[in-house]
């Protein structure tokens, strides 16, 4: 048993741990309405482009974490239709 090979692991990453939340309320007070909704927009499509997990959280609504086209779509159209109260 005197092998002088490397041990080898292999390391499995939770996605979760990785995901994020778009968060209305983590943006400023002040930013006007279609601003945060143009912000969260472009958010959104840049982080399914990078293939990350993220969730969407809007006053009233919220998205848990996924990734995928479906996963945009639904956070999309959710910011689409979006009407402050």
């Amino acid at each position: 048993m005197g092998s002088d090979a490397p041990l080898m692991t292999k390391q499995y990453a939770d996605p979760a741990a990785r995901a994020f939340w778009l968060d209305w309320d983590a943006l400023s007070a002040s930013m006007p309405v279609e601003e945060r909704l143009s912000l969260l927009t472009r958010m959104a499509v840049d982080a399914h482009a990078a293939g990350l997990a993220w969730g969407l959280r809007l006053p009233g609504s919220q998205l848990a974490p996924a990734g995928g086209d479906k996963h945009l779509h639904a956070c999309l159209t959710r910011l689409a239709l979006f009407v402050p109260s």
